[in-house]
């Protein structure tokens, strides 16, 4: 999280780097709470997170799978309490919702999809 209301979540995804950017804004009747909300950027590097799944999921059956595509119905991160003794907004969980199309095998496929995600804040080095 960074002084201009911007933040960064870096993740190490099976040795793919990730960083899903966004902005933070303080809440709460004394500031205690942080709301996160993912910019285009951050919600794009889900979405090619996403993609990257399914084309792994799809490689380890054998399958052929193209033209991916996803569409969000619903993108929720709720509020995180900061914590006094760490001045760090303690753990939250994502949740996306949404419909995954693609060429499974040559033939359109249309599936509602639902992804969690603990999200943690700590110090960065």
């Amino acid at each position: 999280m960074y002084d201009d209301g911007t933040f960064t979540c870096y993740e190490d995804e099976h040795g793919r780097d990730r960083n899903y950017t966004g902005t933070y804004a303080f809440v709460g009747r004394t500031g205690n709470k942080v709301q996160l909300t993912f910019d285009q950027n951050g919600v794009q590097e889900y979405k090619r997170m996403l993609t990257d799944w399914v084309e792994d999921l799809a490689a380890e059956d054998g399958a052929a799978v193209s033209d991916i595509s996803f569409d969000f119905t619903s993108f929720k991160i709720p509020q995180a309490t900061i914590s006094k003794r760490t001045n760090l907004p303690g753990g939250v969980t994502l949740t996306i919702r949404g419909k995954v199309s693609a060429d499974l095998d040559g033939v359109f496929t249309r599936k509602n999809f639902s992804y969690t995600s603990r999200i943690t804040f700590q110090n960065a080095p």
